[in-house]
């Protein structure tokens, strides 16, 4: 019983003793535009611009998990998130953002699409980057 209690608190302690300062709140947002006949999932991630493998992915895209991050055809989506700060702290990284075919998604192994890197589209943007395109991501087919 004081085993219980003792780890019950310590699990607060720790779920309490977050570091604020490190969150960034969302100051910016990516529109995502699919200007193609076809579904796509979106994922985007902050890395440095050598690394193109999707070993760093922190989940695997399944059908399950897409629905919030597909983007019906000829349509888009709006991304809220701390882009602008993020990369206006670190110079050294990017923003990737990552397109697949929602099709392929579905009917392909996670494992296959991270080997075979079955990827339609990768952005990698600077905040310049995204600046110039006016926040907007545009993937044609």
């Amino acid at each position: 019983m004081k085993v219980t209690i003792c780890l019950f608190i310590i699990s607060v302690l720790l779920v309490c003793a977050g570091c604020p300062e490190s969150f960034d709140e969302p100051n910016s947002e990516i529109i995502i535009l699919n200007n193609s006949d076809q579904s796509i999932v979106f994922f985007t991630q902050f890395n440095n611009p050598g690394d193109t493998s999707l070993s760093t992915f922190p989940f695997p895209l399944l059908p399950e998990n897409i629905e919030v991050r597909t983007i019906e055809t000829y349509s888009s989506d709006t991304i809220p998130g701390s882009f602008r700060s993020i990369l206006d702290k670190d110079m050294n990284v990017i923003l990737m953002v990552y397109l697949f075919s929602r099709d392929t998604i579905e009917q392909v192994p996670w494992e296959r699409i991270k080997d075979d890197y079955l990827v339609l589209r990768r952005y990698d943007l600077t905040l310049e980057d995204l600046e110039d395109i006016n926040w907007t991501v545009v993937f044609v087919n």
